[in-house]
C-alpha cells in the first residue's frame, strides 16, 4: 500500500513539474514572440536624425524643393503612398514643372511621412526605378507648419543658408570633404568643367568632367 502511495505521489509530482515546465515554455513563446513583434515595428525603420548638410550630401542629391500638397493617393496593393505637389521653390529640381509626385512609405512603420492636402514641405527626393522621386523619414525631408511662430526651425535655417552660399559660388572652388577634398569650377552651384578628387592624404584618385552639374565622364588614378 504504502508503494502504491509513493508511486502516485511521485506521478503526480512529475504531472505537476511537467505542466509547470510546459506553461514555462509557453510563456517563453508567447514574450519571445511579443518581443519579435515590438522589434518588427521599432526597426522597421531605424535611423539617425540627419546631422549638419555637407557639400557632398547637396550635390549628390537628386531632388530639393518647397512645395505645397495637393493630393495624396494610398496604394495599399503596394504599401505606399504618392503625394503630388505644388512646387513653391525650385531649390534644387531639373525642369520647369510646377507639380511633381512624391512616393513614400505606407506608414510610419515603412518609414512613410504622413502627408496631408494643404501641408508645406521641404522636400529632399532621391530618383527610384519606377521614375518617381521618392522621400522617407531617414531623408533630410521636413514639414513647414503654417505657423512657425514658436517652433524650432533651426535646421531648416541654417540648411538654407547653407544651400544659398553654394548656390552663390562660381569659379575655382575647393571643398573638404570627409574622404578628402574636391575641387574644381562652379557656376550657379552647380559643377561644371573638369573636378579632381583626393583621398584624405592628399593623393588624386578621380578626374571628372561636368557639364551643368552632370557628370560626363571620369578617369581614375592609378
Amino acid at each position: 500500500m504504502k508503494s502504491w502511495n509513493h508511486r502516485n505521489k511521485s506521478y503526480a509530482i512529475a504531472k505537476a513539474n511537467n505542466a509547470s515546465t510546459v506553461a514555462k515554455e509557453m510563456l517563453i513563446i508567447l514574450l519571445t514572440t511579443l518581443l519579435l513583434l515590438v522589434s518588427v515595428s521599432v526597426i522597421a525603420c531605424s535611423c539617425r536624425p540627419p546631422g549638419d548638410l555637407t557639400f557632398d550630401e547637396y550635390m549628390n542629391a537628386d531632388l530639393i524643393f518647397i512645395g505645397k500638397v495637393t493630393s495624396v493617393m494610398v496604394d495599399k496593393e503596394n504599401y505606399l503612398k504618392v503625394a503630388t505637389f505644388d512646387i513653391t521653390d525650385r531649390i534644387k529640381a531639373d525642369g520647369t514643372s510646377t507639380s511633381i509626385e512624391i512616393q513614400t512609405g505606407f506608414d510610419g512603420a515603412s518609414c512613410g511621412y504622413s502627408f496631408a492636402e494643404g501641408e508645406t514641405w521641404y522636400i529632399w527626393g532621391r530618383l527610384l526605378e519606377n521614375g518617381r522621386h521618392g522621400t522617407g523619414l531617414c531623408s533630410r525631408s521636413l514639414n513647414i507648419p503654417e505657423n512657425i511662430e514658436g517652433r524650432n526651425m533651426e535646421r531648416f535655417d541654417t540648411e538654407m543658408a547653407f544651400i544659398k552660399d553654394i548656390k552663390s559660388r562660381k569659379g575655382y572652388q575647393r571643398f573638404d570633404v570627409s574622404e578628402g577634398r574636391q575641387e574644381g569650377k562652379m557656376k550657379k552651384g552647380k559643377r561644371c568643367g573638369k573636378w579632381k578628387f583626393y583621398d584624405a592624404a592628399g593623393t588624386l584618385v578621380e578626374e571628372c568632367k561636368y557639364k551643368k552639374g552632370v557628370k560626363q565622364n571620369c578617369t581614375t588614378e592609378k
